[in-house]
């Protein structure tokens, strides 16, 4: 499901009380691992952690086939922003590691706080 560049392309809607989707990605998380930001978009979800970044994907028709894409800070190689001060324009961020490329999470126009994400990746991946 995530061999495709498209399928590496994560939309962030409005953000959730943690917990609010837990159970499309708690298996994911480890022992002790700390929740930090919550994102829901139609079916999908997307959750920082302190350890990681986990994008849930529901399968449209069905919603009974999930996939997930996991990638620890540790494998993050770079990073890149793109913010507006026009809030009515969509912003968004992009990952890349080794084994994925680069992931992209578009953040639509005003639904969230970009400081809050890139405070996330500056802490964790520096």
């Amino acid at each position: 499901m995530f061999a495709d560049k498209d399928d590496k392309k994560f939309t962030l809607a409005e953000k959730n009380e943690i917990g609010f989707r837990k159970e499309l990605y708690q298996n994911l998380l480890a022992e002790g691992e700390q929740v930090l930001l919550e994102f829901n978009a139609q079916r999908n979800v997307v959750v920082l952690t302190d350890r990681k970044i986990i994008g849930v994907r529901v399968e449209a028709y069905t919603a009974r086939h999930k996939a997930a894409l996991v990638i620890p800070y540790s494998k993050i190689t770079a990073y890149s922003a793109e913010v507006s001060d026009n809030s009515e324009m969509d912003t968004e961020f992009k990952i890349w590691a080794p084994s994925v490329d680069c992931c992209t999470f578009r953040v639509l126009e005003d639904t969230i706080d970009m400081k809050e994400i890139l405070h996330i990746l500056v802490t964790y991946i520096g």
